[in-house]
């Protein structure tokens, strides 16, 4: 055997205090002159990790992927897998398409997740590769929940404020209305969370047992279906992203693009923030003249200033895919019927004064415990009643902040039924929606880790318009109810959010369906 080892640039997702955070380390690669494969070894570490067989029923994982190139002055290519050669004691290893592999607690588990010497094979030769020696890799790590398959609650409480909300029909009533000339009697239809009992088409429409929704706001959704069994509708399990992308993901994204796609993604160029400052918590900095690698001073904060072209082609990079409406709202509520007026949380109060964090920007980013003393019944976001400015902006919280709060629970944390956070507040969140054909035609299809030569996503079935995405779960400086769980005040935006433009309420988090 030929052992040797390559250089490694290690990935680190959200590194946080005590709440998220995933370390890949000694990586070591080794071949023998004869095999078809490169076994690649590693150790992987991160906090907060669990598996329960009680509710919610389900695990956090960890989503493992590689980049590779043969010179320095080469483009960096997307590993493919073959299988893992060895799993540690304790952990279970997925291979997944050969674009990445998901790692988990085998058994019930609370607590670190440390697996020694996890070990994947990597079919080299499938890339192009003849001679190894002379590989530069790159491994990273982004942690995900396992939202499992069941029947679940679709749209909102009849009683709830919620804007645009997905409902059923039901019976009519009679209600009154007071008018200028007294009380006037109303006819109305019932409006009633749907039931999603099986992974078959949803039909659209306004009669008995169909999904509908109207569009009061801006009027640019079709309201037409039927929703496909193609589509996602989170009848089915998929892993959905823990916490929302960071600005050290997106800059080690940038940085394996070429000269070509770098200009594409540049959000410090015109059509982002205009520079290098720190605005709205965004540091990422480009000193392309100097040919230096992008670089961030808020490695732990979540992305601002990306476009939906930027994140569908981070996601089609990371071999995965982008999250709908229907998971978002599965993801955010599980099984449970509606609450009226509900946040991601599983009730309708919400933290209403100002959280004040210390340690800015590090992953050492709190809020003092003090802050959380009002009301341990309101769930804890991030919006415009409890985010301040924070010298640059009333830009978003560091990623999981709530989440090492001392005895967290799942209100006083934030987190959804599964346990992803900030699912409401913080950064909106970028769906695939369905008031749209281009929407509607979205299926379970992954990125494959490649790009287009300008570095854009080449999924054929994904939207490559503003027509099919939505924005749910609100943001820092949103109102509260843009966070509330059937809240679609923003399902199809059309006119005032194009594709290629920049903002900094953006994000989209990444989905691996099964």
């Amino acid at each position: 055997m030929n052992k040797f080892y390559l250089l490694l640039f290690l990935l680190v997702v959200a590194r946080l205090l005590s709440a998220n955070d995933v370390a890949v380390s000694n990586i070591s690669v080794t071949t023998d002159n004869d095999a078809d494969y490169v076994s690649v070894s590693f150790d992987l570490h991160w906090e907060h990790s669990w598996r329960t067989a009680s509710a919610p029923n389900n695990w956090d994982a960890t989503w493992v992927f590689g980049k590779f190139r043969t010179g320095p002055d080469r483009p960096w290519q997307h590993v493919k897998l073959v299988r893992p050669a060895r799993v540690p004691d304790g952990a279970v290893v997925e291979v997944m398409d050969g674009n990445g592999a998901m790692v988990y607690a085998a058994g019930d588990h609370q607590g670190t997740a440390d697996y020694r010497n996890l070990t994947l094979l990597w079919d080299y030769a499938a890339s192009g590769v003849t001679r190894v020696s002379n590989v530069e890799l790159k491994l990273f790590a982004i942690e995900m929940v396992y939202v499992p398959a069941g029947s679940y609650w679709l749209g909102g409480n009849e009683e709830g404020t919620e804007q645009n909300r997905f409902y059923t029909p039901g019976a009519t009533r009679t209600d009154y209305e007071w008018t200028w000339f007294g009380w006037r009697a109303r006819t109305v239809r019932e409006q009633l969370p749907l039931e999603v009992t099986d992974g078959g088409a949803i039909p659209v429409g306004t009669g008995d047992g169909m999904l509908y929704y109207d569009d009061e706001v801006y009027g640019t959704s079709d309201q037409r279906g039927p929703v496909p069994a193609a589509f996602p509708t989170a009848y089915e399990a998929f892993y959905l992203m823990k916490y929302e992308l960071s600005q050290q993901q997106y800059v080690d994204f940038f940085n394996t693009l070429t000269d070509e796609q770098k200009i594409q993604h540049d959000v410090t160029g015109k059509n982002g923030k205009n520079g290098d400052r720190e605005i709205f918590r965004n540091d990422i900095a480009w000193k392309a003249r100097n040919g230096k690698e992008a670089s961030t001073g808020a490695p732990h904060i979540p992305m601002s200033y990306a476009s939906i072209y930027d994140m569908l082609a981070y996601l089609d990079w990371a071999a995965l895919r982008p999250m709908t409406e229907m998971e978002y709202e599965k993801a955010s509520r599980g099984p449970n019927y509606p609450v009226a007026g509900e946040f991601a949380w599983g009730n309708a109060s919400v933290v209403r004064h100002l959280l004040r964090a210390r340690n800015g920007k590090s992953k050492h980013e709190r809020i003092d415990a003090l802050e959380l003393l009002h009301n341990p019944n309101a769930g804890n976001a991030a919006w415009a009643s409890s985010i301040i400015n924070l010298g640059t902006g009333r830009g978003p919280y560091r990623c999981g902040i709530f989440s090492d709060l001392p005895n967290a629970t799942r209100i006083t944390s934030g987190a959804g039924y599964y346990g992803n956070m900030e699912l409401s507040g913080n950064q909106l969140e970028g769906v695939i929606a369905i008031g749209a054909a281009a929407g509607r035609s979205f299926a379970n299809v992954h990125g494959d880790g490649t790009l287009t030569v300008t570095g854009a996503s080449d999924v054929t079935s994904w939207p490559v318009s503003i027509q099919g995405i939505g924005l749910r779960g609100g943001y820092s400086e949103g109102g509260s109810d843009y966070l509330r769980t059937a809240d679609r005040s923003l399902s199809q935006p059309d006119s005032w959010v194009t594709y290629k433009t920049r903002y900094s309420w953006l994000q989209f988090r990444g989905v691996r369906g099964l």
